[in-house]
């Protein structure tokens, strides 16, 4: 028997029992769950194709046991149409991740956007009971692995179930779009719209976008600082990670920026200010450009090169004026 859930039920207590069960982490059968990279290799040349850097960050990245594995499926169907683009998540039905997810607890919330922003995460991960049975954490971590959607990248402690997971490739991370716009209750046509209206620098669609997002997506109690925008809309940058690399809060220039999109393949890079008023008397207006001024005091464009666009977000519940330099 396969699947991606460890039987239910299975216990000494029951009428199922004595099952030998391997997991993804397991070296028994691993070179079975799909195809090595050698019968990838062999598979795409029979085909005239070749196993190059871009096929390999499209669908490489799993690791089974001692062995590196690629989604036949995927494989399979690129040398068929030849043409590099996602087949895996055509096949997926991700209504019980998501349901999984939305049970999810605090400490869930801030691994999945460590892991977005990240690429990887270290966590503890549980593959030894069913996620439907012990509801927590470490078997959603479990679930989401069992389940192709992260792989176990590197393994810090056995005895402690301590692993590094990570999202395989680009074709999962696509898939990735979708959970984080059901994990932030926002439609994933909004956040295309949004991005792709940063990447086209177009300064008037992407502040439409955003506000109908503020209104549409949180509620102001729960946009209660700074910090809560910032984070919001950082875990929407799972749209931006195949060319972005994502830093948040960390020491630049002469202080610690909110965020900086640096770009990976020499496009436009971005650095955004986040500006929080609880006094509905405050120039909001002011208060960007505010975060404009500190963009450039701070040098927090200081390991950038080329081209840089500078915004400044501030906000009063869900109001927001957007500043663009």
């Amino acid at each position: 028997m396969t699947g991606i859930q460890r039987v239910a039920k299975e216990n000494i207590f029951s009428d199922l029992n004595n099952l030998v069960v391997c997991t993804v982490k397991d070296p028994e059968y691993s070179q079975y769950f799909g195809f090595t990279e050698e019968e990838t290799k062999q598979t795409l040349e029979y085909y005239d194709l070749s196993l190059n850097d871009e096929v390999k960050s499209m669908y490489d990245g799993y690791h089974f046991g001692e062995h590196d594995i690629y989604n036949p499926w995927s494989i399979l169907n690129y040398a068929s149409r030849k043409v590099l683009e996602p087949y895996w998540v055509n096949t997926s039905s991700n209504t019980m991740i998501k349901k999984a997810i939305s049970s999810s607890d605090e400490a869930f919330e801030r691994g999945y956007e460590e892991l977005i922003r990240n690429g990887k995460l270290e966590t503890t991960v549980k593959m030894d009971t069913s996620f439907f049975e012990v509801n927590n954490t470490e078997n959603l971590w479990g679930l989401l692995v069992n389940a192709g959607y992260l792989t176990l990248h590197k393994t810090i402690s056995i005895q402690d179930s301590l692993y590094i997971i990570k999202i395989p490739n680009q074709e999962v991370q696509l898939e990735f779009r979708k959970l984080t716009a059901y994990h932030l209750k926002a439609t994933e046509t909004d956040l295309t719209v949004l991005f792709n209206s940063l990447k086209r620098c177009r300064k008037e669609d992407f502040e439409d976008r955003y506000r109908k997002i503020l209104l549409t997506l949180p509620s102001y109690h729960d946009l209660k600082d700074e910090n809560s925008y910032h984070m919001m809309l950082l875990g929407m940058c799972a749209w931006l990670s195949s060319e972005y690399e994502v830093i948040s809060n960390r020491e630049v220039g002469k202080g610690r920026c909110d965020i900086i999109l640096k770009s990976k393949k020499n496009q436009i890079s971005y650095i955004l200010e986040f500006k929080y008023t609880n006094d509905s008397s405050v120039d909001l207006k002011q208060l960007a450009k505010s975060a404009i001024d500190q963009i450039n005091s701070r040098r927090y464009d200081s390991d950038l090169s080329g081209t840089v666009i500078r915004i400044g977000l501030a906000h009063y519940q869900k109001n927001v004026e957007i500043e663009w330099q």
